[in-house]
């Protein structure tokens, strides 16, 4: 038995289809994606070998393109190819800006900077209390992307653990004048 939705939703019993298998003659019921199908199991297709290849073929996929046998043209093939690249691509990330930006933070000034702040915080967070877990980070206490020409500054820089570090732009803000406290600067928020 074979169970089947009716209109209701409900499952209701409904006979199969029974084929008979044309090596064994067992009777067997296709699924539904086998319906096709002229043997019970591969076992007895791999026996019947005067009837493997007419199975196989009427199994086989078939490529109905028009394109079956014809060549693209060159203008059509630089066509396809340009169609492909820059920003068309989906494998872009951007260009060169974003490979710019990215590769800001890996000069060796800012591992100096970096090293610096660490040695003279000796490697600990600066608004050290009980919360504090996680490892250190080197924190612009003036915003990167905002003030350019303090980012290798090591007076705006601080460690602080990973609870302490700013997640959002408006604690980085707010904690903008108490850690320019902390490290001593002269430097104001313009």
């Amino acid at each position: 038995m074979i169970h089947a939705r009716g209109t209701n939703g409900r499952f209701l019993r409904v006979n199969p289809v029974m084929k008979e298998c044309i090596q064994c003659h067992r009777l067997w019921a296709p699924k539904q994606n086998f319906k096709k199908r002229l043997f019970c199991s591969l076992r007895c297709c791999n026996q019947n070998e005067g009837q493997k290849d007419k199975f196989r073929a009427a199994h086989k996929l078939v490529n109905h393109s028009w394109m079956l046998g014809r060549k693209h043209s060159e203008e059509t093939k630089r066509k396809m190819s340009d169609s492909h690249r820059g920003p068309k691509s989906s494998s872009w990330k951007g260009g060169l800006a974003f490979r710019k930006r990215k590769d800001e933070r890996a000069d060796s000034a800012y591992n100096e900077l970096r090293r610096q702040v660490l040695l003279r915080d000796k490697r600990m967070c600066r608004l050290k209390d009980d919360t504090c877990s996680g490892h250190k980070v080197v924190h612009h206490i003036l915003p990167w992307r905002d003030y350019p020409e303090e980012r290798y500054n090591v007076i705006n820089g601080i460690t602080l653990c990973q609870i302490h570090h700013p997640r959002k732009a408006v604690d980085e803000q707010r904690l903008i004048p108490v850690l320019q406290i902390l490290v001593g600067s002269d430097t104001k928020l313009r």
